[in-house]
């Protein structure tokens, strides 16, 4: 990410923005360091913020608006009652705006004018669903009294090493015409999910086999299965049941 930020930048000349869906709550992230212009992503997946949770969004601060500077606004006369109704926009910060956009010291004195909050908190709009937000805020606080991504980074690579191993190289392996794994063979290159393809196997049936025999995962057509173990509630023996249930789901796939 901080590679292709960087030529984004050198040989495009633009800005970057990433869709991290899939990793945050999975991985660390250094968005600011990383340079990243922008980023968003949904919260229900790896930050456990239930169905229908608050999206995010980041803004480097490079492009917050500049401290003192409030926009969009009137004239510079000030005056709502002038003819003159041409609205300035300043350049950098939100160009969508609402209520809470506005500075907090000022947002009920009705002058008609926007003066934009400090920093990130110029970028609300209104009202925060507030039972979304308690879902994902007590998420966010256990992620914090487990020690943070790092230390959930670090479990999660042995997890998802763990169940590769059982796939491929265990007495518990699947045979090798059985099947394939799409995501990358280093840990470096790839978060907590493991996406197996299926040779000659009718994966959806595999999936429903396998909730039959109560292991969940994710089945994507035409053949592949996602299989993610999370570091926050899956622990390794969690993943040799997984792997059992696998070969058992299989046979009886197959055995149809």
């Amino acid at each position: 990410m901080k590679l292709i930020t960087e030529w984004g930048h050198q040989y495009c000349k633009c800005p970057v923005g990433w869709d991290l869906a899939h990793a945050v709550g999975n991985i660390p992230l250094f968005l600011h360091d990383w340079d990243v212009d922008m980023a968003v992503w949904c919260s229900y997946k790896y930050l456990n913020g239930s169905p229908g949770a608050m999206g995010g969004l980041f803004i480097h601060e490079k492009h917050h608006h500049q401290e003192s500077s409030y926009g969009p606004k009137f004239n510079e006369s000030n005056d709502v009652n002038s003819s003159d109704n041409t609205i300035i926009t300043d350049i950098s910060g939100p160009q969508l705006t609402g209520w809470w956009s506005h500075r907090t010291e000022t947002r009920f004195d009705m002058t008609g004018h926007m003066e934009l909050a400090k920093g990130a908190d110029a970028y609300r709009l209104s009202n925060p669903p507030l039972l979304l937000a308690a879902a994902l805020t007590v998420s966010i606080g256990i992620i914090k009294s487990c020690g943070g991504m790092n230390n959930l980074r670090e479990k999660s690579i042995k997890l998802t090493n763990y169940l590769e191993y059982l796939i491929t190289e265990s007495p518990l392996a699947l045979t090798s015409d059985q099947y394939g794994i799409v995501t990358p063979s280093s840990s470096e290159e790839r978060g907590a999910q493991l996406t197996l393809s299926f040779n000659h196997v009718n994966v959806k049936k595999l999936y429903e086999n396998l909730l039959r025999l109560g292991a969940i995962c994710d089945y994507r057509l035409p053949n592949f299965l996602r299989i993610t173990p999370i570091p926050l509630y899956n622990c390794f023996e969690d993943v040799y049941m997984f792997v059992k249930c696998l070969r058992q789901a299989l046979y009886d796939t197959e055995s149809v």
